[in-house]
């Protein structure tokens, strides 16, 4: 059986997959055990029971996400109950500070249990010194003194949440997220043009027909020039008949 038992939290996996063989390296491939070793088929809730009981220490994986989730509780709970040596180790930054944000029966003992902080990551060997001496510390303390259960009585399997009803739940968070991204584009674009009215002196008034009544009676006007043009009217007097005798007597 494992002597170590992880704890964590699926939004933890990449950190997970980068802790567990720098373990492994150090106690032995089979020094740990984690649900990644869960088979098809299995009571797994069983099988988490089985192995925190024969666990030497119990290392919960402290983040935001796991300290708020049911099934790491529970965990966590079943190796209080069994009196197993813990080690918190913090993965990320917790918010609110750590103990963060947990159950008051829990984070009372959190509090008072040394804790490694590897938020920060792999890179400072002094850290990664202190988690190896935390572990075999504890490893040898666990190896003189068994661990007695508190109670008779195992943590009952927490309850699996509805894929059906998580589904719909998830599908209405982004509509209602979708929703309220619309309504701020379309209060935003509102909000640019009514300030764009508000800072636009330039812009003319519509004309009334009483100021273009008034500017018409305002504005002089220049005096118009008339062009006299002589016209010459001959009036025909009657014709004078000169008749032919007349003619021939001269």
């Amino acid at each position: 059986m494992a002597q170590i038992f992880i704890s964590y939290s699926r939004a933890d996996r990449q950190f997970i997959d980068q802790l567990i063989p720098l373990i492994r390296r150090v106690y032995g491939n089979d020094s740990l055990w984690f649900d990644d070793d869960i088979h098809g088929g299995a009571d797994w809730w069983q099988m988490i029971l089985d192995e925190i009981e024969a666990c030497d220490l119990f290392v919960y994986m402290v983040s935001n996400e796991s300290l708020g989730s049911p099934y790491c509780q529970a965990e966590l709970r079943e190796a209080l109950r069994l009196n197993k040596l813990i080690l918190p180790v913090i993965v990320r930054r917790l918010n609110p500070p750590y103990p963060g944000n947990i159950e008051p029966d829990l984070a009372a003992i959190m509090r008072k249990t040394q804790h490694v902080d590897l938020s920060g990551g792999f890179r400072d060997p002094n850290i990664i010194s202190a988690l190896y001496a935390a572990l075999t510390r504890l490893l040898n303390v666990a190896a003189q003194q068994p661990s007695t259960p508190v109670t008779s009585a195992p943590v009952a399997e927490p309850p699996v949440p509805d894929k059906k009803t998580r589904d719909t739940t998830v599908r209405a968070a982004y509509i209602a997220g979708a929703f309220a991204l619309l309504a701020a584009i379309i209060a935003g674009i509102l909000g640019l043009w009514q300030g764009a009215l508000a800072n636009n002196n330039t812009t003319p008034e519509a004309p009334t027909i009483t100021s273009i009544i008034q500017n018409v009676t305002d504005t002089p006007q220049a005096n118009p020039t008339v062009t006299l043009t002589p016209t010459l009217t001959i009036t025909p007097t009657d014709t004078p008949t000169l008749s032919l005798t007349e003619v021939e007597g001269t």
